[in-house]
């Protein structure tokens, strides 16, 4: 559930820092605002306190353009209900520890902010304003800025602990200022002839365990009836209210429809089957048929496809055992039908575009004492690499700082990602997905 957290720590820490509106004044009006910020049920609970809907929504008016993007729209979503979590967890760590934030932090974050100041200074008057615009009260505003507050002293008396070790930055140095020179063979499927032909026995008994991957998508069946005439489309929305279906209709996908139309369209499901739009003179009877279930495609319809399956594999087993074959016999100095890529000072990450290295062999490639590494996974085959001489280039010592910073960074991140899933699972945090999927 909330993985997410780990995957974009970096943002998520970002977003639990102290409350701003810097960029959100301008994308709503004073009803807007209101009209998000209404309600109190909880989306969530960390121990017994509630992160509340108003909260919720109110974190979500920083998105409004990504939320416009159905594709985004759920990643958002999460996102800042995992961002609101994180804050609250730990909120109430820091109340465990008995940290608090006094007033006079709160006034002089207040103070500080670009947005409250008018010719340089804080203004009352202004601060008031931008509140009212937002329906929030002076006292809701600072408790927000409390939470933050009381959240980054856990976040920074975290960072303070962390330190670089000498190994870990001379390991990145490595992988930064490395060069090889050498050769390259490169494998391709052309290399391998196979004699192969899949029998109607392997055949079925691939269609049997991979059934999942013959099914056709569900259709999603909407009827779309265009209509000028008031009369007419009154008659036919009463029609389709008993349970009858007029002529005329066409399904979605076969008609153009306004933007507004195909959004209603795409909103109608089994519980809310029916909607009549007006866009400009035109009516649109908008009815949600049926959402068919994905199909099975018959074997005989799939049978080509599974046999180039097949075969394909086949080859790629192949391709797989010719290449190391080849690596064998590098290793012992013998002569390959390959002809080898010349490899002059080439950096790690220049080598890393051409094969699929797994961390554990890019050690052995920056600090291992064998010459043949491989075979990597390469574009259409494999590749092996043979090193004559790895260097290493020398950094000045503010790349090395910048470094160590960055090191030290994703520590923090790491560190804070598995410390707030503890917490929320110390927490017993719990979600109402119920709740959040009415947005």
């Amino acid at each position: 559930m909330f993985g997410f957290i780990h995957k974009h720590k970096r943002l998520g820490i970002f977003l639990i820092a102290l409350a701003s509106f810097s960029f959100l004044f301008w994308m709503f009006s004073v009803s807007d605002v209101k009209q998000m910020l209404t309600g109190s049920s909880c989306v969530a609970t960390v121990k017994s306190e509630c992160i509340t809907i108003r909260e919720y929504r109110f974190e979500l008016l920083k998105y409004a353009n990504l939320l416009e993007n159905n594709n985004f729209r759920p990643v958002v979503k999460r996102f800042v209900l995992n961002s609101l979590i994180t804050r609250e967890v730990l909120y109430q760590k820091a109340k465990e520890l008995g940290w608090f934030v006094s007033d006079e932090e709160i006034i002089e974050s207040i103070k500080n902010n670009e947005l409250f100041k008018e010719e340089g200074k804080f203004s009352l008057k202004k601060y008031k304003e931008v509140l009212n615009r937002f329906n929030l009260t002076p006292e809701e505003y600072e408790e927000i800025l409390r939470k933050s507050l009381m959240a980054l002293k856990v976040m920074n008396f975290i960072n303070y602990g962390v330190y670089v070790l000498p190994d870990e930055i001379e390991i990145q140095k490595a992988f930064r200022t490395a060069y090889f020179d050498g050769k390259l063979y490169l494998i391709r499927s052309k290399d391998v002839k196979v004699d192969y032909e899949p029998t109607e026995q392997e055949i079925r008994k691939y269609y049997e365990e991979n059934k999942e991957k013959f099914k056709e998508k569900g259709k999603r069946v909407v009827y779309v009836w265009v209509l000028e005439d008031k009369e007419v489309v009154q008659d036919y929305y009463k029609l389709l209210k008993e349970g009858k279906t007029p002529e005329g209709y066409k399904e979605l996908s076969e008609v153009n429809l306004p933007q507004r139309v195909k959004k209603v369209a795409n909103q109608l499901n089994e519980s809310n089957r029916l909607k009549l739009v007006k866009e400009k003179d035109t009516y649109y009877i908008l009815f949600f048929k049926e959402q068919q279930k994905p199909k099975l495609k018959p074997l005989d319809e799939v049978r080509e496809e599974i046999r180039d399956i097949l075969i394909t594999r086949e080859k790629e087993k192949s391709l797989e055992k010719y290449s190391k074959e080849v690596k064998e016999k590098l290793i012992k100095g013998e002569k390959v039908d390959i002809k080898p890529l010349k490899v002059e000072k080439a950096s790690l990450d220049e080598i890393s575009k051409i094969l699929r290295i797994e961390q554990k062999d890019i050690l052995k490639l920056l600090f291992g004492k064998e010459k043949v590494f491989g075979p990597f996974v390469a574009l259409n085959g494999y590749g092996i690499l043979v090193i004559d001489k790895r260097g290493f280039k020398e950094l000045d010592k503010k790349k090395i700082d910048e470094i160590e910073k960055e090191i030290k960074e994703t520590k923090f991140q790491d560190i804070m990602g598995f410390y707030v899933d503890s917490l929320i699972k110390e927490y017993k945090v719990k979600v109402n997905e119920e709740l959040l999927s009415r947005f």
